[in-house]
């Protein structure tokens, strides 16, 4: 009856959601530090432009942005694809190339949603504050959070 009681080992037996899975959507993005600019293009930018902007920043993926309204994605596999297949693409609309948006998340959801989300095939999400973007968040990020914690509660050996 006392393991009921005791927090430590209801977390390590699961019957408890640690502290970091009660996290926040933005408890993860804050988490990174230095927190980076969130980054985009405009779909009238030219694929060159985000080509640019995957290799200066050494990141995977980039919202598509018509005005403040998020319209799709492109990833470092899909752009080379695109300019694998036609050189010329290189100065082409972003639109052309494009996937489909990432799914977006208000900061103050919970940890869970994002996991969720990240392990149904999408590459990231946005991170939103009252529908605006303000951050962008990959399996790498939550992977980073989860493990990089004093407060994670590991079962003991003894």
């Amino acid at each position: 009856m006392s393991k009921i009681f005791n927090d430590d080992w209801m977390i390590a037996n699961g019957f408890l959601a640690d502290a970091k899975r009660r996290a926040t959507v933005g408890n993860v993005l804050r988490s990174k530090t230095p927190l980076p600019p969130l980054l985009t293009v405009q779909q009238d930018d030219t694929v060159k432009t985000a080509l640019d902007l995957l290799r200066q920043y050494e990141i995977s993926q980039l919202p598509v942005m018509q005005g403040r309204e998020q319209v799709g994605s492109v990833n470092d596999v899909g752009v080379m694809r695109s300019v694998f297949d036609h050189a010329d693409i290189l100065h082409q609309p972003v639109s052309e190339v494009m996937g489909r948006p990432f799914p977006a998340l208000e900061q103050s959801e919970e940890i869970e949603l994002a996991y969720k989300l990240l392990t149904l095939a999408n590459p990231a999400i946005v991170v939103t504050d009252d529908g605006e973007p303000i951050g962008v968040l990959t399996r790498q990020d939550i992977i980073s959070f989860l493990s990089t914690s004093s407060d994670v509660v590991r079962p003991s050996t003894g």
